[in-house]
């Protein structure tokens, strides 16, 4: 089904003016005592202190200032500090479970669940408190308010009762809910869920602690690869790509030359300082105030030779100059611009001075005796700027640079480095990137790439035992010394992981991070769930590829005869997200794997990603039963249509229903029924069988429901009848678009509605437009909107279209019906 509507908007709108999680926390500078967000593995890659999650409301470099300069907490001491955990110093945080805990019903949720934004961070703090003991815990996050998520960001290991989310997908001004889900170690069963929603706050707050700020229209310079990637406050990604600094005014502009503070749940708040046309905002040490911009040059003195500080940047009454280093051998006054950056004070004096208010200023020497070096903003990465004179040619010191001295060096991209972020030198690009987008081909030295003598080596378990120490803490780069190349050897085997350019495969040096868990009837295990939470890069948010084709997940069931100590001789493979235990035998569908002991059995697992990254091994304990389970159904299907929940939809009028099963099985009994009608099928089999089909003897239409129960060749049947309900329907849905066919409207955002009359998946959705970008050659082009559009019932849809300009848009519906009807 395809359908169109037609959106006219007025020409003058022209004119208008987000596993296991990594181990996240608090990296500190161990000398300025700042710090960011970080993993405990890139933090010592830079060789800087790491002190765990920050407490909620207070930023990192509140925590780290704090934390290193007071007396350090011990385990022992007698507090669970924030460092420590049940895990890690069970003398000082555990806790003495109740007798509740061995209750077979007990279903708790998680308690105190508490969710706020990390200071100044892109990133949620979540913490809860649990009563009693757990294999792990499952959180889950979705966009809205909502009462349940299906997407998993996080399995946490027992005795973490705090997660970090930094996932790059997370979106500032969007409210996001958690559910946390519990696995009772006694119970071997989820607990009820804990529910608890939050929002980042807003974007201005990122990396601001509490001091007062001003916001400008260049302020969001800094967020441009944000805001491009996902847009704000009704503007989309594609508006802001298209017209930036437009955008940027039209969804900001009231905040322009204003000053404004960030509470510790980063949401804005003016702080009494508006300025007028022809003034600056300014904020430093000394608070925010307006300043009228004056000519800094000092009288006649062309050459700087009776310029000093006190005379530039003013004693009693600071003037909007600042004094630095010059093009010739004595140091000018310049003129403060709005645009500057930490970087565009070109010495040691000018920068920690700061009288510009530019931010977090830092200086950091690259030649010492030459008085070289870079002043940078902790709180922000530098690395981009390696190359470049300035931030900005617009002002006035912007050529001040030697072309030798100051070029973008191995040492210039390390005294960039902040607490945000390790800035690399690229030796191909003449450039500094940051650790995100460094992989081992990188290394150009055996120095570089740091590997072990005797080459990376796993343990038997798959832990690392020998990793490179390089500079971003990748840890498994291996030099290879004939060929002169640095490679990754994430499975020990000593050759390269990935083949020649796979620049995909190099940046995944993350090993996938398996959850099995137990499911059954009435308390027995019928079935082992795999869930294997992957990370393909830094930067990628995990996600869940258990039943992918190059996913693989290998287990050994611990046997008198076999202890499976070394993981590589594990026998069995798999790569499916469910494996079926029936009657002490392990099956993958109807292939049998491995056979288990009547009782408790431990079984050890590990997966492998494509890119040959090995998991550490785990383990699962699970009881198996003999002669204790009937059939278990496998799959069902139905000719021309689809399975919804438990009901099959189908646009023909004489449809196949096929069955598949784990094991021979003769059905016993099959009925279908409309109302109290029994409506006669043909398939019936004296014989035990692997698959059914089941098709009537004449046409049908409407609504049905489908019985059927069977047993198994040790005589015992399903746990209960089999009951799907069967809708026979072979129109195709209609849809009713709101707003309506021809709307005219001059807003440049529209929500479009889309209300079929049947349940339907929504292929695509494309918006169509004329693009006069270039007058003289305009091109028709079309947009594919279908990723903005959801639905709770796959009948109504909606989405927020925005970033529209004059002229006249087409939406174009593909769709195709529950019962397969396009």
């Amino acid at each position: 089904m395809s359908r169109k509507l037609i959106l006219v908007l007025p020409l003058f709108l022209f004119i208008l003016p987000f596993v296991t999680a990594l181990n996240i926390g608090c990296c500190c500078d161990p000398v300025a005592f700042t710090g960011s967000l970080m993993s405990d593995a890139d933090c010592a890659a830079i060789n800087y202190q790491f002190i765990g999650p920050p407490p909620i409301g207070t930023s990192c470099s509140d925590f780290c200032n704090a934390s290193l300069s007071a007396p350090a907490g011990f385990c022992g001491d007698g507090v669970c500090q924030a460092f420590e955990n049940i895990t890690t110093c069970p003398q000082d945080c555990a806790v003495v479970p109740p007798s509740v805990c061995t209750d077979p019903f007990y279903k708790k949720p998680p308690q105190n669940l508490f969710l706020a934004p990390v200071k100044g961070e892109r990133a949620f703090n979540l913490s809860f408190s649990l009563e009693c003991g757990v294999d792990f815990v499952d959180v889950y996050r979705c966009e809205g308010v909502v009462s349940s998520c299906s997407d998993k960001v996080a399995s946490l290991s027992p005795g973490v009762t705090s997660f970090i989310d930094d996932s790059s997908d997370l979106k500032w001004d969007q409210d996001y809910t958690y559910v946390v889900v519990p696995f009772y170690s006694f119970q071997k069963a989820f607990g009820d869920s804990g529910v608890v929603s939050g929002s980042l706050g807003d974007i201005e707050c990122w990396f601001k602690g509490f001091d007062p700020f001003c916001v400008s229209d260049y302020s969001y310079d800094a967020f441009r690869d944000y805001l491009t990637s996902f847009g704000y406050a009704g503007a989309d990604a594609n508006a802001f790509a298209t017209d930036f600094g437009f955008v940027v005014s039209r969804i900001f502009g009231s905040k322009f030359n204003s000053a404004f503070q960030c509470d510790a749940s980063n949401v804005l708040s003016p702080v009494g300082v508006s300025c007028a046309s022809g003034e600056f905002c300014v904020a430093n040490a000394g608070g925010a105030r307006c300043v009228v911009p004056e000519p800094c040059e000092l009288g006649f003195d062309p050459f700087g030779l009776f310029g000093d500080v006190a005379s530039c940047e003013g004693v009693l009454s600071q003037r909007y100059c600042f004094f630095d280093k010059s093009d010739t051998v004595v140091d000018k006054c310049y003129g403060c611009n709005p645009r500057m950056n930490c970087y565009d004070y070109k010495s040691k004096g000018a920068c920690e001075r700061d009288n510009c208010g530019v931010g977090s200023c830092s200086w950091k020497p690259v030649i010492p005796d030459l008085g070289i070096g870079v002043c940078i903003n902790e709180k922000m990465s530098n690395c981009d700027l390696c190359d470049k004179k300035g931030s900005s040619p617009v002002l006035e010191n912007f050529n001040v640079s030697n072309r030798i001295l100051d070029s973008c060096s191995p040492a210039k991209a390390s005294a960039l480095s902040s607490p945000v972020s390790f800035c690399f030198y690229d030796s191909d690009s003449k450039t500094a990137k940051t650790c995100d987008d460094v992989s081992c081909v990188d290394y150009r030295s055996s120095a570089m790439c740091a590997s072990p003598s005797a080459g990376i080596k796993l343990a038997d378990d798959n832990s690392l035992v020998s990793s490179s120490s390089d500079s971003c803490g990748i840890g498994v780069c291996q030099w290879a010394s004939s060929s002169s190349f640095c490679f990754k050897d994430a499975d020990a085997d000593g050759l390269p992981d990935c083949g020649p350019f796979d620049k995909a495969c190099e940046l995944d040096y993350f090993p996938p991070e398996t959850v099995v868990t137990a499911s059954g009837f009435s308390g027995r295990v019928d079935f082992l769930n795999i869930h294997v939470l992957d990370k393909i890069s830094k930067k990628a948010v995990p996600v869940d590829m258990a039943g992918r084709p190059d996913y693989f997940t290998y287990f050994c069931v611990v046997a008198p005869n076999s202890s499976c100590s070394v993981a590589r001789g594990f026998p069995v493979k798999v790569s499916s997200s469910r494996l079926v235990l029936k009657n002490l035998v392990l099956k993958d569908g109807q292939s049998p794997l491995a056979v288990l002991s009547a009782g408790v059995n431990r079984i050890k697992f590990f997966s492998v990603d494509p890119s040959k990254n090995l998991e550490v091994v785990k383990f699962v304990d699970v009881s198996a039963c003999d002669n204790c389970a009937g059939p278990t159904l496998l799959n069902v299907s139905v000719s021309n249509g689809s399975l919804i929940g438990n009901t099959l939809y189908t646009s023909s009028t004489m449809p196949v229903i096929s069955f598949v099963f784990d094991e021979p099985t003769k059905i016993s009994f099959v009925e279908l029924k409309q109302g109290n009608t029994v409506v006669p099928l043909s398939g019936m089999s004296s014989n035990f069988r692997y698959n059914y089909s089941f098709t009537p003897y004449s046409a049908l239409n409407g609504s049905f429901t489908l019985v059927l129960n069977g047993y198994n060749k040790k005589n015992l049947f399903f746990d209960v009848p089999l009951n799907f309900s069967l809708v026979v329907d072979p129109s195709a849905a209609g849809v009713v678009f709101s707003p309506f066919d021809g709307f005219v409207t001059d807003k440049s955002s529209v929500k479009i509605q889309l209300n079929f009359t049947r349940p339907v998946f929504l292929n695509r959705v494309s918006l169509l437009f004329d693009d006069f970008s270039d007058p003289f050659v305009p091109k028709y082009v079309s947009k594919d909107i279908s990723g903005r559009f959801s639905t709770r019932d796959n009948q109504s849809f909606s989405a927020v279209v925005s970033g529209l300009k004059g002229g006249r848009y087409v939406i174009d519906v593909s769709a195709v019906g529950f019962n397969n009807v396009p």
